[in-house]
């Protein structure tokens, strides 16, 4: 028989579990079930709708698991949606229900689905409404308990919908714990602006021919790309980026200076910094301070020569009259 792999594992008292976390078991101490026979089904979340979140962890997992894709059997081969695999979609949770007890159909294995990021955090959470009084629900060993209820289910999220971040963006009040990971380097690190940014220093701006190119400066989706699982120490192997989507050109000059001035403020002040500012807040980090500059010099102003910067319609370049659409 073949040695059991991780991606095996769907049970939250499996030895590899234990064995990452020092060695520890995630039984609760006041469960009467016999350590033994203490079992809790690892239930996996995703988005029901389409999603940047689901195509940066489609991504990765589409990287981490190229063994399986030369055997035909890797169901992230085609990394670069927005949506989950239809093979491994299991029963939709709606929001407006309890989340306990679990929808029908839930299967070990599948993503049970919910929408939006919200619907994802309430499916996991169970400080929200349950059910109360005679409700029947039993601990592990099967006794009768009210109070008892299966903690198993585990989900992609971004860092602002769980603590500590969450405490900043008030996105809720579940209190979701997340989960630190095991990057490239053999590492276990937790999602935080300063590991994203680690992440994000294996990529470098766009220079010379490639730079005159928007599309390059958009991180692609591809399996096999060094953001999809990075190598540097100390990096989050998980990490996406955000993409401000803006027009070039503007009827007016004062609009296309407020435009310009804006990129510059985002890229290079506080707002952007990485230990302080609203991004960090929330649990993201900004672009590197080589990417900020490269940024402020293409697309704020134009020191690259590149023809990319916002500017008034009419003006030389890619704004001359008749070129492209025009903001108001």
């Amino acid at each position: 028989m073949a040695a059991r792999t991780k991606d095996e594992i769907t049970n939250w008292n499996d030895p590899a579990i234990k064995k990452d976390n020092g060695k520890q078991s995630l039984e609760d101490p006041s469960d009467p079930t016999p350590a033994a026979h203490w079992t809790v089904p690892l239930q996996i979340v995703g988005r029901s709708d389409s999603s940047g979140t689901t195509s940066i962890i489609y991504r990765h997992l589409a990287t981490i698991c190229g063994a399986l894709i030369t055997a035909g059997t890797n169901p992230y081969a085609a990394a670069g949606s927005h949506s989950l695999p239809s093979t491994l979609q299991g029963p939709a949770y709606t929001s407006s229900n309890p989340n306990y007890p679990s929808v029908s159909g839930e299967t070990v294995g599948k993503f049970t689905l919910a929408n939006l990021n919200a619907g994802v955090a309430q499916y996991l959470t169970f400080s929200s409404v349950t059910p109360n009084g005679s409700n029947g629900n039993v601990d592990s060993s099967g006794a009768v308990n009210e109070n008892a209820i299966t903690l198993g289910r585990i989900a992609y999220l971004g860092p602002d919908y769980a603590l500590p971040y969450v405490n900043s963006t008030d996105a809720n009040n579940y209190g979701l714990q997340t989960a630190s990971l095991e990057n490239a380097s053999s590492q276990f690190e937790e999602p935080s602006p300063a590991t994203a940014l680690s992440a994000f220093s294996v990529l470098t701006p766009p220079t010379g021919s490639a730079a005159a190119d928007p599309a390059n400066w958009v991180v692609g989706v591809a399996a096999g790309s060094s953001i999809a699982n990075p190598t540097t120490r100390g990096a989050y192997p998980i990490v996406g980026t955000t993409n401000f989507c803006g027009y070039q050109c503007y009827h007016a000059a004062n609009i296309a200076n407020k435009m310009s001035a804006l990129i510059s403020y985002i890229e290079q002040k506080q707002i952007n910094t990485s230990k302080t500012g609203i991004l960090s807040s929330a649990g993201l980090a900004p672009v590197p301070k080589a990417w900020g500059t490269a940024i402020v010099g293409n697309f704020a102003k134009n020191t690259s020569g590149n023809g990319l910067n916002v500017a008034a319609a009419g003006a030389a370049g890619a704004c001359a009259a008749g070129n492209g659409l025009v903001g108001g």
